[in-house]
């Protein structure tokens, strides 16, 4: 006996649905920044330790690298987006000058949905861990933000260009 092909489902692509609250968003947000770095450290000590034609190819794996970040927090802005309740169509603000900014402070201060939505169940409220790596996250953020007014940008971030100029020595 065939199945009727009117009452036979179709096969459905799947939907990535997620949410993610305030504290998970800022720490996904890190961690795709501190692996784009580490990889980036990474890319700088392959160009150190081979010469001739590799540097145009290290170059294209930098910007392969900040491509893959952006989309990586993309992604993530777009499960806080669900989180709100809005469309993840909003994550395109990204895209005007100034946008990015404004969107993520937006999203880092913005309470999401406390119940159910179209987008899934409401997020597990944050743990332990995610405090934690939040508090990390504020607490080097606040630092990097004071040196860099105290001393200024160059000072702060000086050494860390010397040490990218010098692995190519």
């Amino acid at each position: 006996m065939q199945a009727d092909p009117v009452l036979t489902p179709k096969p459905r692509l799947p939907r990535v649905v997620a949410r993610v609250g305030r504290l998970r968003y800022l720490n996904l947000l890190a961690a795709t920044v501190v692996s784009a770095f580490v990889v980036l450290l990474l890319l700088c000590l392959l160009l150190r330790s081979h010469r001739g034609g590799i540097h145009l190819f290290i170059v294209w794996l930098g910007v392969g690298l900040v491509i893959w970040q952006q989309v990586a927090a993309a992604i993530v802005s777009v499960w806080r987006l669900h989180d709100l309740g809005r469309s993840g169509a909003w994550a395109l603000l990204w895209l005007v000058p100034y946008g990015g900014v404004v969107t993520t402070v937006y999203l880092l201060i913005a309470p999401g949905n406390a119940m159910p939505n179209r987008f899934g169940p409401a997020p597990a409220l944050p743990g332990k861990l995610d405090k934690g790596l939040a508090a990390i996250v504020m607490v080097s953020m606040v630092a990097i933000a004071g040196a860099s007014w105290w001393w200024g940008p160059v000072t702060v971030l000086g050494p860390v260009i010397d040490g990218f100029l010098a692995l190519d020595r």
